[in-house]
């Protein structure tokens, strides 16, 4: 772990800019997988699934988890929240 505390606010910007940068590059070959980006030092790693990438991410470069932005790539939202009516 690096031992930088950042605010949700700061690592979402910092992790925003990083993709802005990857995700032409990543895009169209990996649509839909998720990269995970350690906002401290922009190391990424591609995954399928989120738990994979942030794993990965973590056991490579140490990365402290409070610190890794998760992208979908190709969509602009994660995930979605929303109500459903049954």
């Amino acid at each position: 772990m690096n031992g930088v505390q950042l605010s949700i606010e700061e690592v979402a910007r910092r992790g925003d800019a990083i993709y802005s940068q990857l995700g032409g590059p990543l895009e169209p070959a990996n649509n839909g997988r998720v990269v995970a980006i350690d906002v401290v030092n922009g190391l990424h790693v591609l995954a399928d699934r989120a738990i994979e990438a942030s794993r990965e991410l973590q056991a490579r470069a140490g990365s402290d988890p409070e610190n890794i932005w998760l992208v979908k790539v190709g969509d602009r939202a994660f995930c979605r929240l929303g109500a459903c009516l049954l």
